[in-house]
């Protein structure tokens, strides 16, 4: 089953990851039967400590609308916006600037491998990571 890892990054550092993990929690598992899970994984040698990473499943067809809907929304309560990491097979892209369409593009094309037709005013910064 398709699945992708989240993160919320800032540039101090302070990523909020287990606040996203509690709103996904509540929203995805309680509407959608989606179940998200807190993973903490080791962080590149010369770096301390473990990074806190958000995996779902997305296991039917409203999963990658409900998921953007829900990232977005909490995005929306932020008032300082960190930018949030998304991984599938290796595939890494960032997204300074989140919004429910943007990211909804962004899984679709993860999860499909097909390019996203892009939307009208995206806005925002994308970086992406491929796999070597």
């Amino acid at each position: 089953m398709p699945e992708v890892t989240l993160a919320v990054t800032s540039g101090d550092g302070s990523g909020n990851v287990g606040a996203l993990f509690r709103w996904l929690r509540s929203d995805l598992r309680v509407q959608y039967g989606l179940k998200p899970e807190l993973r903490s994984e080791a962080v590149p040698e010369g770096t301390m400590g473990a990074a806190d990473l958000i995996h779902v499943v997305l296991d039917h067809g409203e999963a990658i609308a409900a998921l953007a809907t829900a990232v977005a929304a909490w995005f929306g309560t932020l008032r300082r916006r960190p930018a949030l990491r998304v991984e599938r097979d290796g595939v890494v892209v960032t997204l300074a600037d989140v919004s429910e369409e943007r990211l909804r593009s962004v899984l679709n094309e993860l999860l499909t491998g097909l390019p996203a037709e892009p939307a009208e005013n995206e806005g925002g910064e994308e970086e992406r990571d491929e796999p070597a």
